[in-house]
């Protein structure tokens, strides 16, 4: 031992479990690939660090989908994403416009459908809010019913890598470090936990950080009656919010259930490095603190709020960005606006880009949608793994493209369908036959090409 060190004695890891397809991270990518492993006939197993599945969608309540089916040109996701969405709503936690405003670019009908979007601002969208409790039971039933082995409450710890293979993960729980043995690993704890440890090549660039909140006892009649008499003193007041507690996006949203609201609130001070534990126990402390102070503004300022109240603080501080794979391919801005075709394509990505990249020439479309490769999903140097979500390869400014829920479903999607092509076929990722992972995409509907 030494003033820096502690020595960790050699020992042997217990093997807690096999499975032919591991899935690492039970977020919307994980448990999206999970689904699609297990009904695509592999032995599958899903581990998770939180006490439910959703990630964001649950623990980071980014509650809402938009800008994901009929407001893009064309559909951009199909399969599981829908099935989950209807699934939802049918459980009674989904919250969408009235039907006869959808796609209205009525003034008034605009200004409404702007409580359930951050995306297109030219119409009523057809969006989604959802409610997080619901979401972590359907994610739940929808893996038990295909068989999925689910492990919460686990951290993943390592990589257990022979001659550049990866052959399973080691992780932490009540019974000590374990290790679970897989044909195929996925990938998808979002900052890329997994192919790091393994040694993988990557890139690391950071973006704000988000800590939302719920709202109960909101007075949405006052709120629907402001927006539809004053909309400009309502955005006046949120452009006061956003200067006078340093957020790049502050807004509300409706909930799901009448009187609650959910608060969007990023930071803007500076890019959150989520890699460092300090950092992000900084970010997590002064982020609730300020939502306090936001709230008390918004009761005094804001009709509607005077006697709301937090019910709930997001329990994952929200990221967008931290590790990328370098992958087979890394996809870029270039091949986006080229509207690049690749014969090994297996979802597409979408981004309102307007809203990303104001920087970007203004003859540039508002709204562009991209073709991503199966290689995205594959390590450079290591076999027997696949990456899903947004720590999949490509370039900062095209992760914009594939880090939206909508669109990490689908990569864990093609990643569950690839892996479980890898188990049948005794393949590793890298030589996977793309035409049958294709194939059973177009099957659930989901699209992976352009329409020409």
């Amino acid at each position: 031992m030494t003033a820096d060190t502690v020595p960790e004695p050699s020992r042997e890891i217990p093997v807690f479990a096999r499975a032919e397809v591991l899935v690492v991270g039970g977020g919307s990518a994980g448990y999206s690939a999970a689904l699609a492993a297990a009904r695509h006939g592999a032995a599958t197993l899903i581990l998770e660090r939180c006490a439910y599945l959703g990630g964001m969608t649950t623990g980071g309540l980014v509650t809402n989908r938009d800008y994901a089916g009929p407001d893009c040109p064309y559909k951009a996701v199909g399969g599981i994403p829908f099935e989950v969405w209807d699934r939802i709503e049918v459980a009674g936690g989904g919250l969408r416009p009235c039907p006869e405003r959808v796609g209205s670019k009525d003034e008034k009908d605009r200004r409404y459908g702007q409580l359930f979007t951050t995306g297109p601002k030219d119409h009523v969208p057809d969006a989604m809010i959802f409610d997080p409790e619901v979401v972590k039971v359907v994610a739940e039933t929808m893996l038990q019913e295909a068989g999925v082995t689910i492990l919460l409450n686990c951290w993943f710890a390592d990589a257990t890598v022979e001659d550049g293979v990866v052959k399973g993960v080691m992780f932490e729980c009540k019974e000590g470090r374990r290790a679970i043995l897989a044909d195929v690993v996925i990938d998808a704890t979002g900052d890329g936990d997994v192919f790091a440890r393994a040694g993988a090549d990557f890139e690391v660039e950071f973006k704000e950080a988000t800590v939302n909140f719920r709202v109960a006892n909101v007075d949405w009649d006052a709120i629907l009656e402001q927006l539809e008499h004053d909309p400009e003193e309502l955005e006046r007041m949120w452009g006061e919010v956003r200067r006078r507690f340093n957020l790049r996006h502050g807004q509300w949203r409706l909930a799901n259930r009448r009187g609650i609201s959910n608060v969007n609130t990023n930071t803007d001070e500076k890019t959150i490095n989520v890699l460092d534990t300090r950092e992000l126990t900084r970010t997590a402390i002064e982020m609730r603190a300020k939502n306090y102070r936001l709230l008390n503004f918004l009761r005094e300022s804001q009709p509607g709020f005077e006697n709301a109240f937090i019910v709930e603080s997001a329990p994952m501080i929200g990221c967008r960005a931290s590790r990328r794979l370098k992958g087979l391919y890394q996809l870029n801005e270039d091949d986006i606006f080229a509207l690049k075709s690749f014969d090994d394509s297996i979802m597409l990505g979408a981004c309102f880009y307007r809203q990303q990249s104001e920087s970007l020439p203004a003859d540039r479309p508002p709204y562009v949608v991209a073709e991503v490769p199966l290689r995205c999903l594959v390590p450079e140097g290591l076999d027997g793994l696949l990456a899903a979500g947004r720590c999949i390869s490509c370039t900062f400014e095209a992760l914009n493209w594939i880090r939206d829920i909508p669109f990490v479903m689908s990569s864990g999607q093609a990643a569950g369908i690839a892996a479980a092509r890898c188990v049948q076929d005794s393949v590793h990722p890298r030589d996977v036959d793309v035409t049958k992972v294709q194939a059973a995409l177009d099957a659930l509907g989901a699209p992976f090409h352009m329409p020409r």
